[in-house]
């Protein structure tokens, strides 16, 4: 089979472009922080808006070179290459905080993030076998999740020469798109650690469990173009299939730092 397109013809045909337009951001934020309870109690919170014009988007593209024979015989493999194509949103939210000292020992904290964005502009010709169209505007940023948050809460205090302490961190990421075509869709997931540990003088004792409860949910799903198939017509882009991340297992360990 010959090659009738250029690399360059190839890669322009999934929608890239020489270089992209400046960006722009308009952006809107207010914000207020108070301390209650004599200072024990602190709080925050931040609203958001943000217009974010010819905003860069990563995304790949896939052709094929010739054998360098000069017949225009092609390779038998696909190269790939990662570029950016620019699109403009809307992004608004609202980010809260507070942390919380319960005793002189014992202190709660957290956060909690929604946010919810929308492209008003972005064209990716490289999906429009799947979507119909290369028009992606009115869909939400990939990998962003809408709801976020994080609780931390830490006990310390010293027995005998040693001090002692014990920290709990629970995280939750939301729901979010794995493409920009939002079509494929990531489960939220939430992860538990916990470390004890002790210290004296130059030496310091840890134990930790990282993901506690053995979350299985995966934690990153994303669109990858399958390149078995190896199409004669070399139309990757009919080919598209799922990325997927696996959690990281329940791990414990023992740190032990000596400073010299």
């Amino acid at each position: 089979m010959m090659i009738t397109l250029s690399e360059c013809d190839q890669i322009a045909r999934q929608g890239a472009t020489p270089n992209t337009e400046t960006q722009e951001l308009d952006a809107i934020e207010l914000g207020i922080k108070k301390g209650l309870l004599g200072g024990r109690l602190n709080l925050s919170a931040a609203a958001y808006w943000w217009e974010w014009k010819e905003k860069p988007s990563s995304v790949g593209f896939s052709w094929v070179r010739d054998d360098g024979t000069g017949t225009g015989t092609p390779l038998p493999f696909p190269n790939s290459l990662g570029a950016t194509i620019g699109g403009s949103s809307d992004i608004q939210g609202l980010d809260l905080e507070a942390n919380f000292l319960v005793t002189d020992n014992w202190s709660i904290g957290g956060t909690a993030s929604w946010v919810d964005t929308e492209f008003t502009s972005f064209s990716q010709t490289s999906i429009r076998q799947l979507t119909g169209t290369s028009n992606q505007a009115g869909n939400e940023e990939p990998w962003v999740p809408d709801l976020s948050a994080n609780l931390t809460t830490t006990y310390a205090r010293q027995i005998g020469n040693w001090d002692w302490f014990g920290r709990l961190d629970v995280t939750y990421h939301g729901d979010y798109f794995g493409d920009y075509a939002n079509l494929i869709e990531g489960e939220a997931y939430s992860l538990t650690h916990v470390r004890f540990g002790a210290s004296k003088d130059n030496l310091r004792l840890e134990l930790y469990v990282r993901n506690l409860l053995d979350e299985d949910t995966w934690r990153s799903v994303g669109r990858t173009v399958d390149f078995t198939p190896q199409p004669a017509d070399f139309n990757f882009n009919a080919h598209h299939g799922v990325a997927l991340t696996p959690q990281d297992k329940r791990t414990i360990g023992i740190r032990v730092r000596y400073e010299f």
